[in-house]
């Protein structure tokens, strides 16, 4: 299997669509599929088996756009290590700034946003946009 159908497979197991039902798989494979070149990713396998990934493209000149962040089931162990490891992909590239946009359904990933200290820039009905400083982050997870 290919990297993108890992991160698929990951996916469809822990996301569900905004309406609480599953994913529909051509369309979030798409969805994927539409940001593969611009993306960044970090992809933690164990035995062969993908554990953890986070992606992130550079949205604007010193923004980082965080696309994608997953662990497998069980794999909280994993968290810090995807951590460490997507922020120094986030260094390299020169992010000054990450903004990340949640599902309101997504209720462990507005968790996470909110312990990392993200700020809510905005908000709709079905997802929160959130936006942190580098420096912020680094603090966080260093």
């Amino acid at each position: 299997m290919s990297d993108l159908d890992d991160m698929l497979a990951l996916d469809l197991a822990r996301l569900r669509a905004p309406d609480g039902g599953p994913l529909d798989p051509a369309a979030h494979r798409a969805a994927l599929e539409g940001s593969w070149e611009r993306s960044v990713r970090v992809l933690i396998r164990r035995e062969g088996a993908l554990r953890a990934y986070g992606s992130f493209w550079m949205a604007a000149p010193g923004e980082a756009f965080v696309g994608g962040l997953m662990l497998a089931e069980g794999a909280g162990g994993l968290a810090r290590e995807l951590g460490r490891r997507l922020l120094a992909a986030l260094q390299e590239a020169g992010a000054e700034r990450v903004v990340s946009h949640v599902r309101k359904g997504n209720a462990e990933s507005l968790r996470l946003h909110r312990r990392l200290g993200f700020i809510v820039e905005r908000e709709s009905a079905v997802a929160v946009a959130f936006a942190l400083p580098m420096g912020a982050l680094a603090a966080r997870l260093g």
